[in-house]
Order: C-alpha cells, then sequence, then structure tokens
C-alpha cells in the first residue's frame, strides 16, 4: 500500500495492491464518517462536467467550400457549405429532403353543390355569374389568391374555422373554400389565380369564368320570305340532333358544329349565330351546299343580353334525315 501527501489535503491518496486491501480499508459507515454532502458533491461535479463538455448540434457550424460527390439524403452533388450551416441544419437536411408545395386541385364550381371545372363558361347575362364558388387543395406551401376580374376581396374559410381576406394569406392551409361567392363582372371574363409559395419555391394554378353566346339549330315552318325574330331562334328544337347532349342550343366560340342526321321533317333547317363568327361553310354527304340564304338579326338572349346574330335558312324544306351534315 502506497500513501501520498498529508491526509484531509486536496492530494492525498492511497494506492492498494488489489481490491480485497481497498474493500477491507473502506471505511462502512457505522461511526458516520462519511456525509450525504460528500456523495452529492461528487455528483455534482460529475454533472457539471459533463454538461459543459457537451455542445448543442445548433451551435456548430460546419464550413466547406469543397462540392459533396454524392448525394446523401436531402444534400444533392455538388453540395458545399462555403456559407456555413449548424450541425443541425445539415442533419436536418439529410433525414428531411426538400419537398416542394403542391397544388393538387383548384376548381369552380357554379353554387356549392355545382360540378367542379377549370373553366366555366357562362352565356351573357346569365345570373348564375353571382354564384360562382371556387375550392382548392394544396400541399407544402402557404396561399395567396390573386384575382383579375372579381370585384370584391374574397374570402377563405379554412380548416381552422377562420376566414381571411385573400390579401392576408391564411399559412400552410391544405383544403379551403372562399366564404361567399365571387362577384363577377357583369359579361367580363374573370381570371383567379391560385399562388402557392414556401419561401423557396412559388406555383401557381389559374381558372377562368368565360361569358359565351350560344349557336342554334332546329327546323321550323318559316322558310326564307318569313322573317325570323328572336323567339323563333329561342325556340329551336334542334331537328333531331343533339351536341354533347344539348339539344337545339349549345355554348360556343365557334360556328364549326357537325349535325349529322339533323332532319327537316318536311320543314326548314335554320342555323343561327353571333355574326362575328363569319359565313359558314355548309358540308352535306361530303358535298359543299350554298342552298341557304342569310337573315341579319338583332337577338335578344333569354337573359336579355342583345348581340349581332346571323341566321342561316335553308331555301328548300328538307323532307327526310341528312346522313352527314357539318358546318364550317
Amino acid at each position: 500500500m502506497s500513501i501520498y501527501g498529508t491526509a484531509g489535503s486536496g492530494t492525498y491518496s492511497v494506492s492498494y495492491p488489489n481490491l480485497d486491501a481497498m474493500m477491507t480499508a473502506l471505511k462502512d459507515n457505522t461511526s458516520g464518517a462519511i456525509y450525504a454532502s460528500t456523495l452529492r458533491n461528487a455528483v455534482l461535479t460529475l454533472y457539471s462536467l459533463s454538461s459543459t463538455s457537451s455542445v448543442a448540434s445548433s451551435n456548430v457550424i460546419y464550413t466547406s467550400n469543397t462540392a459533396s460527390t454524392i448525394a446523401v439524403g436531402g444534400l444533392s452533388v455538388g453540395t458545399n457549405f462555403s456559407g456555413g450551416l449548424s450541425i443541425q441544419q445539415i442533419l436536418d437536411t439529410m433525414l428531411h429532403p426538400y419537398v416542394p408545395p403542391v397544388i393538387n386541385s383548384f376548381n369552380l364550381s357554379v353554387g356549392l353543390a355545382g360540378q367542379n371545372y377549370k373553366d366555366t363558361y357562362l352565356e351573357y347575362s346569365s345570373g348564375a355569374a353571382s354564384n360562382i364558388f371556387f375550392n382548392f387543395s394544396i400541399s407544402n406551401g402557404s396561399i395567396n389568391i390573386l384575382t383579375s376580374g372579381p370585384s370584391n376581396p374574397i374570402k377563405i374559410s379554412g380548416p381552422d374555422g377562420f376566414t381571411y381576406l385573400s390579401s392576408n394569406p391564411a399559412y400552410f392551409y391544405t383544403l379551403g373554400t372562399q366564404n361567399g361567392p365571387i362577384v363577377i363582372t357583369p359579361n367580363t371574363a374573370s381570371i383567379l389565380t391560385l399562388t402557392v409559395l414556401d419561401g423557396v419555391n412559388t406555383i401557381t394554378s389559374t381558372v377562368s369564368v368565360q361569358f359565351q353566346n350560344k349557336f342554334y339549330w332546329g327546323n321550323s315552318t318559316k322558310g326564307t320570305a318569313s322573317t325570323y325574330l328572336s323567339s323563333d331562334i329561342l325556340a329551336a328544337n334542334g331537328a333531331g340532333v343533339s351536341i354533347n347532349g344539348n339539344l337545339g342550343n349549345i355554348l360556343t366560340n365557334t360556328k364549326t358544329q357537325i349535325l349529322n342526321g339533323i332532319n327537316g321533317s318536311g320543314n326548314y333547317l335554320f342555323f343561327a349565330f353571333p355574326t362575328s363568327f363569319g359565313s359558314p361553310t355548309f358540308i352535306t354527304n361530303g358535298l359543299p351546299n350554298t342552298a341557304f340564304t342569310m337573315q341579319s338579326l338583332n337577338f335578344t338572349n333569354a337573359n336579355g343580353y342583345s348581340a349581332s346574330y346571323s341566321v342561316w335558312i335553308s331555301n328548300t324544306a328538307q323532307n327526310s334525315p341528312i346522313t352527314l351534315f357539318q358546318i364550317n
């Protein structure tokens, strides 16, 4: 056994040749020679040393001008750390790779229970223009609705139950609709742009409300010698042919239509569309047909909107279906 220093001093120590000798020399505290503070101070000293020796990952900055040669987690090939990143930031990037924002859906509907459309087409002066709503679904970003056309501030209702103006976007929404219908400027195309951002990337999606006139077709007892009125056009019966489920009229921006099987049933065929569509070419069973006469009409639709229309009437009554019939 070796003894160093003076008993009771900070340098006093004893060494023992083996464990048995050490256990024999250690006090069993039957006389109260070992105090609780002695154990407390030893543990406190160890805890203090461990606390001061550890450093939070967010406080350690790693800097390197050398570009990485492999991709690790969210760190792509060619990444360098010349600007310096904390260990916390590096680990977050590696373990949680960046996911850009996504617009899952952005649609319009006519009425809250209506169908979803990317573009909604309405007849001029349609009352449905005051009943347009939109809805959206996004991921990994916040929203900002920008508009061109609607005259009222758009309010957005989110899943948190609160309502936000479009100029004050609600952050981290994933679903939402606007609170109350959009007010559309009468008979003016309106475009809504959904902007999603996350501080890194910005993506957009658009929907629109557009106004159109109708193309009408049918048969009538009125020939070219009679004057067609708006009421005659509005009563167009389709002459036995429908287009996309529409019989006698369809919203469109073109005069080009296929009306195979159209049947005059002993009456005159007529077609009416905006004069701005231009003069048509009639194709009957693959051959041009010029046996039609045009009348000009200041047509008023069912909503009270007026436009310049051309009404084309067959020069003779048609008694049977025309197998192939097209207007270009």
